[in-house]
């Protein structure tokens, strides 16, 4: 496709830095060697062009418009427009510049902890076959047993190919008369080993670790039982544990803060002087003794849901249901925070093993680490190292998920309902106004507390409609009856109160003759 013949050099990597090339193949090294790399960027360089971008394949569509058969008078005088139709395409989002594909895999979300420029070509490669197999996992769902498979297949071909490319090689050799072959098996014999490095799941998971910041989760043990297994004269009675996989959010936080992007839209903020948008437009922000004072904390938004893994219909309802934690920073901007990309998994656990030890278990190593990053941690940014603080903001679950967090009654049974105010069963249906009702507060639901822990009838749990005192009002910044459990407005709004309301006001509108029909 791109016939001009140059020689350029990648101003990306030292490795290649001394080696020409010509369009093509010029083309063909930044696919490989740089596309995949998260914070790509790559100025044009053919013909002094000097056009950045930020996108693999606007990058190819301006080579191939621009340079494919323009002499090097007319280049420049054309750039600038192609740019320009270009970037109204296709918009440069510096957030989602690592949003590149290699054979349809999607790598946005590999954080490199390496710099490409001091990686030599072997690495590279290297590099490229690691980052293939992780997006055939991470995209395609492929298991492990695929992908070993996959691996053997593969080598098995290329060893082929490339000991037939040995054979011809050397009879082209011996037919030209040429002699002294030093070094030709050893190079046949590297490139025939594309997976060097790679061959099993120990050494794929090594090289993720080192160079990709995989964070393996950790297995907290929730309790132990006694169980028997096998069968007949094997039969024996072992130790099970019942288990939480937890993903520590301070190392999840470290990786996140080395994405340059991401770091920026931390340090420069996105609040709203007129139009309120955003949790930072708010009075709680706004009055918060951390986020008040420190516009760089970071803001940890909390999500919990539980998930039905297998038929919600059959017969294994509920045996395989597990609850789920992610959660996301506040500090980026709406516009990027919705994205998969900017949500981070927290823990999975079995929402058997929350009704068996609780959900403050469960929530246990998640305000540890929440608790450290309160009063300041030391992480390595880009080589140096900074204190960062941060506070758990706001929890979104639905209804029964917030209910079970902040330690209230899950039925309707309870005198008081509601988790944020003190109303009762009778007063929630005939009154709708906020002032109508007493706010619980933090003072009042810690007397609460203290009452139904001495109350061994049940009767004060009831009244007050709380079950115990939570594990989250022992942070610093949050507390459960502060507004940090957030309504449910898709349950309460979308799904219930507002098909009611547009039904009867279009009946009202209807019978009033504001609304014709005919």
């Amino acid at each position: 496709m791109f016939r001009k013949r140059q020689n350029l050099t990648c101003s990306l990597c030292s490795a290649a830095s001394h080696l020409s090339f010509d369009i093509s193949d010029y083309v063909k090294h930044i696919k490989i060697f740089h596309a995949h790399d998260p914070s790509f960027k790559v100025t044009c360089g053919i013909g002094g062009c000097q056009q950045t971008y930020s996108n693999f394949h606007t990058f190819v569509n301006h080579v191939s418009g621009m340079h494919n058969t323009v002499t090097p008078a007319s280049q420049s005088d054309n750039c600038d427009a192609h740019n320009s139709a270009a970037d109204d395409e296709q918009p440069n989002d510096d957030f989602d510049s690592g949003e590149c594909s290699f054979g349809g895999v999607s790598y946005q979300d590999l954080l490199f902890t390496n710099n490409n420029d001091s990686l030599s070509p072997r690495e590279m490669m290297k590099n490229t076959v690691a980052t293939f197999l992780l997006g055939l996992k991470e995209k395609f769902k492929l298991t492990q047993t695929s992908i070993q498979g996959l691996v053997d297949g593969i080598s098995a071909l290329i060893s082929q190919r490339i000991s037939l490319l040995k054979s011809e090689v050397y009879k082209l050799l011996h037919q030209a008369d040429f002699t002294g072959f030093e070094g030709l098996d050893e190079c046949f014999e590297h490139h025939e080993h594309v997976f060097l490095g790679l061959e099993t799941q120990y050494h794929q998971v090594k090289y993720y670790k080192e160079h990709f910041n995989l964070i393996e989760p950790l297995r907290v043990v929730l309790g132990e039982y006694r169980a028997w297994k096998g069968w007949g004269t094997k039969r024996k009675c072992v130790t099970e544990q019942d288990c939480l996989m937890y993903i520590p959010i301070l190392e999840t936080i470290q990786s996140l803060l080395n994405n340059s992007t991401l770091l920026s839209e931390i340090e420069n903020g996105h609040q709203s002087s007129s139009v309120s948008s955003d949790y930072c437009d708010g009075k709680a922000y706004k009055s918060h003794p951390l986020f008040g004072t420190d516009k760089k904390a970071l803001q940890l938004f909390l999500y919990f849901d539980e998930l039905e893994t297998c038929n919600p219909l059959g017969s294994k309802v509920k045996i395989h249901k597990l609850g789920a934690f992610y959660f996301a920073l506040g500090n980026i901007s709406p516009k990027y925070r919705s994205r998969i990309s900017s949500i981070q998994l927290v823990a999975l656990v079995k929402s058997d093993y929350i009704s068996c030890y609780g959900m403050d278990t469960v929530l246990k190593p998640i305000v540890e680490d929440i608790k450290k990053l309160e009063r300041g941690v030391d992480i390595v940014i880009h080589g140096v190292q900074k204190t960062v603080r941060g506070a758990l903001a706001v929890i979104s679950a639905d209804n029964l998920g917030s209910l079970a967090l902040g330690g209230f009654k899950e039925s309707c049974s309870a005198l008081r309902i509601c988790r944020h105010c003190m109303t009762s069963k009778a007063d929630s249906k005939t009154k709708f106004l906020e002032e109508q009702f007493e706010l619980r507060n933090e003072n009042d639901h810690k007397d609460h507390c203290k009452l139904i822990e001495a109350d061994k009838s049940g009767a004060k749990s009831k009244e007050f409609g709380v079950n115990r005192d939570s594990v989250l009002n022992e942070l610093k910044y949050f507390h459960v009856c502060n507004g940090g459990l957030l309504p449910d407005i898709m349950h309460d709004i979308l799904e219930g109160a507002l098909q009611y309301e547009v039904k009867l006001m279009l009946q009202w509108m209807i019978v009033s003759t504001l609304l014709h029909t005919g």
